[in-house]
């Protein structure tokens, strides 16, 4: 059954033919988006705050006339849990402290290590 994220659409294509359409819905959580392609549905997006979170979704077959039948309903429990805070790890220059390294005039450092708790494609600068 081809999926559709907007009813109306559902409607439309089950009308034109008498094809068959169904229409998919989800509640429960804010801050995430559905994108539909090639008849599969994926959701991304960020959720605010660690915890745990209940997306409730519905699968309904759509007909020409506006009525619905229901396909499939049911409830996905999610958690959300907290990330490592990324290290970085300096070699080469001389320690000074914690975080805090003096690195002679026209010498580089030899490697610096970052670690995250997710994948980043984040940018630093080092001054």
């Amino acid at each position: 059954c081809p999926l559709f994220t907007d009813e109306s659409k559902a409607i439309a294509a089950a009308s034109g033919n008498s094809q068959r359409a169904c229409w998919v819905s989800f509640s429960g959580i804010n801050g995430l988006t559905s994108k539909l392609s090639l008849n599969q549905l994926t959701l991304s997006g960020t959720l605010a705050s660690t915890g745990s979170y209940q997306l409730s979704y519905s699968i309904k077959r759509v007909f020409g006339d506006g009525s619905k039948a229901d396909i499939q309903s049911g409830d996905l429990p999610l958690t959300v849990v907290p990330i490592e805070p990324p290290q970085v790890i300096l070699k080469g220059g001389i320690k000074v402290s914690d975080n805090t390294y003096y690195v002679l005039k026209d010498t580089a450092m030899t490697t610096i290590n970052a670690k995250t708790g997710a994948l980043s494609f984040a940018k630093m600068t080092l001054t």
